[in-house]
């Protein structure tokens, strides 16, 4: 015969896997498809603003930037790449290609960053030499 104390120790027993297996639930959370659709709206919006700016930044920068500007376009291609293919089977966001794709979206910002401090820096060098406002001026 079980003892008050048994059935108190069963019942505790049980409600912790139970609150355990409940936990474990709400911490595995998947985004929705319509989770996910957000995030590649917001990302499809970022990487057609980006574009012009690689634009304008290899022209600035001519052949020294070309290469740098080479590798963002790789990354922004890599970027479309993957917005097509989450449009088309937003789910498979939810494995390892979803992980890819935020490392594209981080190399994109950083490198985004990178070359708006080198623009103003040298924007910056420009203005203290004078050698811009000059052109402008002159014309």
């Amino acid at each position: 015969m079980l003892s008050l104390r048994h059935i108190a120790s069963i019942l505790l027993v049980s409600f912790l896997l139970t609150s355990a297996a409940f936990a474990q639930k709400r911490d595995t959370h998947f985004p929705t498809d319509d989770e996910i659709r957000l995030v590649l709206t917001q990302a499809e919006r970022a990487v057609n603003e980006y574009k012009p700016l690689l634009g304008r930044w290899e022209k600035t920068l001519g052949k020294e930037g070309a290469e740098a500007v080479a590798k963002d376009r790789e990354t922004l291609r890599g970027i479309d790449t993957g917005i097509i293919g989450f449009r088309k089977n937003p789910q498979a966001f939810n494995s390892a290609l979803g992980f890819a794709f935020f490392e594209w979206l981080d190399d994109a910002c950083r490198n985004a960053l990178l070359s708006s401090l080198s623009a103003s820096n040298t924007a910056a060098v420009e203005l203290i030499d004078g050698d811009r406002v000059r052109r402008y001026f002159e014309k």
